[in-house]
């Protein structure tokens, strides 16, 4: 259910109903509101604006970084440009899972998404991978600041 704000265009409120147990959350509010909105019954103020900045900040970090999904505060899924000394080698070679605790989830090449890998999927130069682990597992692996 979407509801406008008539006293404020623009923000506008809305209840999710899920499991028979309402959840509502309110975005776009302004941030000093929050407080009071969270006491008078929303769940959880969501501001898009500051979650698309906070995407944008990382993702354009460093060029290799093609796509960012954060999970929450520690996990996150990133798309990545095949690093150059990564490229020809199997991900069993790699083992970036043992060595930096990051797991690969799927290998994009011009045939589209393969989520199919196995420890023989051989890294190529025109591939990106998606990986999933702790940001700052992926960070280090990654050289990303």
């Amino acid at each position: 259910v979407d509801l406008l704000n008539e006293e404020r265009p623009g923000h506008e409120l809305r209840v999710h109903i899920v499991d028979s147990h309402t959840y509502s959350f309110i975005y776009g509010w302004p941030v000093c509101e929050a407080a009071r909105l969270l006491r008078n019954g929303a769940d959880e103020v969501i501001y898009p604006e500051r979650q698309l900045a906070n995407w944008t900040a990382v993702r354009y970090t460093a060029d290799h970084i093609l796509d960012y999904i954060e999970l929450d505060k520690e996990y996150s899924i990133f798309e990545l440009a095949i690093p150059e000394e990564w490229r020809g080698k199997t991900i069993l070679q790699l083992d970036i899972r043992k060595r930096y605790g990051i797991n690969i989830l799927g290998v994009r090449g011009k045939n589209g998404l393969n989520m199919n890998i196995t420890p023989e999927t051989v890294l190529n130069q025109d591939e990106s991978i998606l990986v999933l682990g702790p940001q700052k597992a992926i960070q280090k692996c990654f050289h990303i600041e």
